[in-house]
């Protein structure tokens, strides 16, 4: 995220403050067009890592953190868990047949 979290933080933190009477739409709309693209590529990134719904509390930012139940099996989560695209890496048993398109130069 880098250079960009300063301003994550401003943007969250001011919708914060009028989202009882604005709704995201609304709101993003103030928004310069290059300010929402660089927001939605990291955003994008940080979704595909496991991490979701950033907000921001006394002028910090936290985020939510999506894994696996102890008890699952898999040890850890990858980029697979969370992808949109639709894949045919798996058979119809469920056995992953190829190498994930994330791990493919």
């Amino acid at each position: 995220m880098g250079d960009f979290h300063d301003e994550l933080v401003k943007i969250l933190g001011g919708y914060r403050k009028v989202r009882e009477s604005l709704g995201w739409d609304e709101y993003s709309k103030r928004l310069g067009m290059e300010t929402r693209d660089t927001m939605a590529d990291v955003l994008k990134e940080c979704r595909k890592n496991g991490y979701v719904n950033p907000h921001v509390y006394n002028g910090k930012l936290y985020w939510d953190f999506v894994a696996y139940h102890p008890d699952d099996k898999r040890k850890t989560q990858n980029q697979c868990c969370l992808c949109e695209l639709d894949c045919s890496r798996k058979d119809r048993k469920g056995v992953l047949i190829k190498e994930p398109c994330w791990r493919q130069p």
